[in-house]
């Protein structure tokens, strides 16, 4: 009745998340809106050049025809 529903037998949440819009309260938040989104916008940036070098590496080593 009160949500167990959404949790395993550990107490781990298996239920569903959905991110909703954040509006910053006050100074405080914002900044770590800033900071959140900067770290978020840097980890991407590395995924995409990992998956590129990844790319450039598998066609490397692909046999010519």
């Amino acid at each position: 009745a009160f949500g167990e529903h959404a949790y395993d037998e550990a107490g781990n949440y298996i239920g569903e998340y959905t991110t909703g819009e954040f509006t910053p309260d006050n100074e405080a938040q914002a900044a770590w809106l800033e900071e959140y989104n900067r770290q978020q916008a840097e980890a991407s940036e590395a995924a995409g050049a990992a998956a590129g070098e990844a790319a450039a590496a598998e066609a490397s080593e692909a046999p010519e025809a």
